[in-house]
């Protein structure tokens, strides 16, 4: 007892140095609980800009060129948006940076020449044991853009990975630059969106394949709760959530710079899913989830055929015998939503006829509203089936019924 009295007076007394990884770890509360949030930092902001002209400078070459782009110009809207971030946020994105920053500068470097003797091999060798090797032969990049840690060969030069499959690598060999560019803007995609930046008025959204990656997340963690959740579940639940994995997958991989307000809501509905899971035990929300799920699916269709991700809806108010008449506002809400009675309307960006709005290929309730009139009763309509850049619809106004 004694021993461990003073040992726990030597760690009261002795004062420990928070630098590099300790002052990052000093900054999480022992609870675990998440830090409260703050500004970025004049110091993280200069390192975070330095991150963005390296990215496009270093990385804009070959496949990962469209990947380093994007990455960049979303860490960009981070910075602008001005939002505050917790301290693990910050750590997480700056971890990542420095991490593919180092990737493609290695791929960019020329490649070590290889010894010209047995003497000179021996030199590299004692070199790299005192610690005197430079940052330059660390790594190795093959011709496909994989990065073999220089820890990871054998005494013959050969990667472990080449004497019989990955067993015994380390978990960073080889990689892909364009791997951990992806896994780099998943993880800013993430914090941009639950930092609450994507929704600010004025910020630039997520692109399609960044709001994927959430949408992955999402699934992922809702998949994982689904088995804790109280009374009897749904046997059909677990196959949706994995059928909306498989489309997050796919909109994921979206090679197109577009975002979409649509998307964004369905993100939102998902997000309030995923933080209630005991909602999912109603047959209705089930519907709902089931819903998102197959809208996932047509939205990455979508854009895959069209490169864009809204549908151009153009809606004609006409009366039954389809004579075209004017100044109605047409209103939309998501089918599940309004079903679920949980809903905000949403006009048209023009008054009829015809009315206009670019909508997600996604199934919505249309109603029409002039002042003085009753509403028309909802329709459903399908912007996903059949897939098409333009639809050209009607809303047929009724007669007012005489006194």
């Amino acid at each position: 007892m004694r021993t461990i009295a003073r040992y726990l007076l030597f760690l009261l007394l002795v004062p420990v140095e928070l630098t590099g990884q300790g002052a990052s770890m000093a900054s999480i509360p022992q609870s675990g609980k998440p830090s409260p949030s703050s500004p970025i930092s004049p110091a993280t902001r200069e390192a975070w800009g330095r991150s963005v002209e390296k990215l496009k400078s270093s990385c804009s070459s070959g496949a990962k060129a469209a990947t380093a782009e994007s990455t960049a110009t979303l860490l960009q809207n981070l910075l602008v948006s001005n939002v505050p971030l917790t301290d693990q946020q910050k750590e997480r994105i700056t971890r990542r940076l420095t991490k593919v920053e180092e990737a493609c500068r290695q791929s960019k470097s020329p490649k070590p020449k290889a010894p010209s003797s047995a003497g000179d091999a021996r030199g590299q060798q004692r070199e790299r044991r005192s610690g005197k090797a430079s940052d330059t032969t660390a790594v190795s990049v093959t011709s496909s853009g994989e990065i073999v840690w220089e820890s990871d060969k054998t005494a013959e030069g050969k990667t472990r990975s080449d004497e019989g499959g990955n067993q015994g690598t380390n978990r960073e060999t080889p990689v892909n630059v364009a791997d951990w560019l992806r896994d780099s803007e998943r993880e800013i995609s993430l914090v941009y969106w639950d930092s609450g930046a994507a929704t600010q008025l004025g910020s630039p959204g997520l692109t399609l394949h960044q709001a994927g990656y959430v949408f992955e997340d999402r699934l992922e963690k809702l998949n994982s709760s689904i088995a804790t959740l109280p009374g009897p579940k749904s046997s059909s639940l677990p196959s949706t959530i994995l059928t909306g994995l498989e489309n997050a997958r796919a909109l994921s991989a979206v090679p197109i710079a577009a975002s979409s307000t649509e998307l964004q809501a369905r993100l939102r509905t998902l997000d309030f899913l995923q933080k209630n899971p005991s909602l999912l035990t109603s047959p209705d929300r089930i519907l709902a989830l089931d819903e998102l799920m197959q809208g996932l699916g047509r939205q990455a269709q979508y854009a895959h055929r069209y490169n864009q991700p809204l549908v151009a809806v153009s809606i004609k108010t006409v009366t039954p015998d389809k004579k075209e008449i004017n100044g109605y506002t047409i209103y939309f809400a998501w089918k599940s939503d309004y079903e679920l009675n949980q809903y905000d309307r949403q006009p048209f960006d023009t008054v009829s006829s015809p009315a206009r709005r670019d909508l997600g290929p996604f199934r919505y309730y249309l109603w029409a509203e002039k002042q003085g009139e009753s509403p028309t009763a909802p329709q459903l309509f399908d912007f996903g089936d059949p897939l098409e850049k333009e639809r050209k619809l009607e809303i047929v106004i009724l007669p007012k019924a005489q006194p």
